[in-house]
């Protein structure tokens, strides 16, 4: 009842509250639409068009004119005119004209002359000759004061004294602006800090890999001055093994004790072994199935060591089998050259190969490699005696790498690319004779969003003889690994050159989907120039064990349930 007696005794109240809303929403509405800009011009601007000026004041026709917007739009204006080195202009608000459809705003730009240098100084004494100085600094007496060129000068001389062993350098760039003045004095203030020498590196995160290894793979000499150049480059050297998931930037640390300074990384190792394998069901022409499968074992950092072996089998298809063993040894002598010995073993119908190899590559620097192979190979008939040839070949070849992918297994940004040449000698029963072979791989990633990434490769192989070419030397295309939605081996060619277009999307925690499509252009023996396409999807999930890559790809001859399905798992 109580609440009752309340709601009457205040409805008189509430009418006349509600009364006085009313008429104040009027009176702001009429405030507000006479506030409303209805043209902006600016006039007085020549280094820049009066459109840019009225950029640089935010205000847009049509919008709310608010004080407070128009004294930020004024002070930007300022801004960038003191950036193309105009410090003395002005800027003045000459008519604001209200009407039925809002205002009309008029601003006057006084520019005034370019400001110029007349000094350039230093307020402390530099630890270095004043000549190596002013070799870095581009800003003399004279230039006008432009912000973006002080800027590049700034970084200029940070790169100065960190390259000197002064890592904690402060600088800043006094511009004295007088009024009336356009001559302007520019005083750098210098606090060139503590000078630094690398007297030790520390690894903090390891599990498997020596200490060792990363000092030997990051190149830093022990007790020489600190180079930012040197340690951005020994940065880059250990992120790209591929057996360290992440490399933090790392940090100077100086023992209170002794006084000598340690540079630290923070690393994550990741997994250094994988062993992948699969298997399929491939339809025969009577209605069966029969196995193709593939097992590898791939090691780059055996015991934490930094060497690398492998073991490859693979079965393509029911009458074919691979084998391949490979190890390799890095730095040689403690010089950046790696070798590698390996014996491969292939078996096709009607024939037997077998090859060993030796090579020796040279990393000049951590993205790129310049290897030398050498390798013998026997080709003899197989138990069925379909082939009755025999031949033995000398090989000689050569490979370039270079590498500028943002990460070895899930890049998002860079590029890639190398070539390979080789020669090869080949004697049989009745002949003797040359051939020379080529392969050129480069790949491109592009993001195409925060989560997405766009890829696309370009391949190229072939070789050139006199005579009729044997199957053995011919070029396999078909597969995962060249054009996907064709079985392994599919087409065997003397020159080949496809593309592969992929559009991928970053699912986090190291898994991808994927579509892409194949296309390639084959020179296939008695049938000339053929075309080859291939499409279909893809998955790469992370898992507690490993990777688990599907893929499903179509040729263009398929219908959508001749698919051919790869499944791989990678622990």
């Amino acid at each position: 009842m109580s609440a009752f007696s309340n709601t009457f005794v205040g409805s008189k109240t509430t009418l006349l509250v509600l009364v006085l809303l009313m008429i104040l929403t009027g009176t702001r509405s009429a405030s507000a639409v006479s506030q409303r800009i209805s043209s902006l011009r600016v006039h007085g601007a020549r280094a820049v068009s009066e459109s840019t000026v009225g950029e640089w004041l935010g205000l847009q026709t049509g919008s709310y004119w608010s004080a407070t917007a128009e004294a930020r739009g004024i002070q930007r204006v300022l801004s960038e005119y003191q950036a193309l080195g105009y410090w003395h202009v002005e800027v003045q608000k000459t008519n604001s004209s209200p009407g039925e459809t809002g205002v009309a705003l008029r601003y006057s730009v006084d520019e005034g002359r370019q400001a110029r240098v007349a000094i350039v100084s230093f307020e402390e004494d530099l630890p270095f000759p004043m000549k190596m100085v002013e070799s870095v600094v581009e800003v003399r007496p004279g230039d006008p004061v432009v912000r973006s060129r002080l800027s590049s000068d700034a970084d200029a001389l940070l790169g100065l004294f960190e390259r000197n062993g002064y890592p904690f350098v402060e600088l800043t760039p006094d511009i004295l602006v007088h009024p009336d003045d356009l001559d302007v004095n520019v005083l750098w203030r210098v606090e060139p800090g503590q000078r630094v020498s690398v007297d030790g590196v520390r690894f903090s995160g390891l599990q498997w890999t020596h200490e060792s290894v990363l000092m030997r793979e990051a190149g830093l000499s022990i007790g020489t001055l600190y180079d930012q150049r040197r340690v951005d480059r020994a940065t880059r050297a250990l992120r790209r093994l591929p057996w360290l998931k992440d490399v933090l930037q790392p940090t100077i640390e100086q023992d209170a004790r002794t006084g000598r300074f340690m540079l630290h990384y923070t690393v994550e190792e990741s997994r250094s072994a994988s062993v992948e394998g699969g298997v399929g069901l491939v339809p025969g022409i009577d209605g069966s199935y029969d196995w193709v499968g593939r097992f590898c074992f791939q090691s780059d950092n055996l015991a934490g060591s930094g060497r690398g072996a492998s073991f490859r089998w693979e079965r393509p298809d029911v009458e074919s089998s691979d084998l391949e063993i490979l190890y390799r040894e890095p730095w040689l002598l403690g010089q950046p050259f790696d070798g590698a010995i390996g014996i491969a073993f292939k078996q096709r119908v009607g024939y037997m190969e077998a090859g060993v190899s030796a090579s020796v590559g040279y990393r000049p620097a951590s993205d790129s490699q310049v290897t030398i192979d050498v390798e013998r190979q026997s080709l003899r008939p197989d138990s069925i005696g379909a082939g009755s040839f025999r031949q033995g070949t000398w090989s000689l070849g050569g490979k370039a790498i270079l590498d500028r992918l943002d990460h070895p297994r899930f890049p998002r940004n860079g590029w890639a690319a190398d070539a390979a040449v080789k020669w090869d000698r080949v004697k049989t029963e009745d002949r003797t004779f040359n051939r020379g072979r080529y392969e050129v791989h480069s790949e491109f990633y592009v993001p195409s969003g925060r989560r997405s990434v766009v890829s696309l490769s370009a391949n190229g192989s072939g070789l050139a003889q006199r005579g009729v070419v044997g199957p053995n030397a011919l070029i396999r295309v078909g597969g995962s690994q060249t054009i996907r939605g064709y079985m392994e081996e599919h087409f065997l060619a003397e020159h080949a050159f496809w593309v592969n277009l992929s559009w991928m999307r970053d699912l986090g925690r190291g898994s991808r989907a994927y579509v892409f499509g194949d296309s390639g252009l084959l020179r296939v023996p008695e049938s000339g120039w053929v075309g080859a396409a291939g499409y279909g999807l893809g998955l790469i999930v992370q898992t507690r064990t490993g990777l688990m890559a599907v893929e499903y790809g179509l040729a263009k001859e398929d219908a959508p349930g001749q698919g051919k399905i790869h499944v791989r798992m990678v622990w």
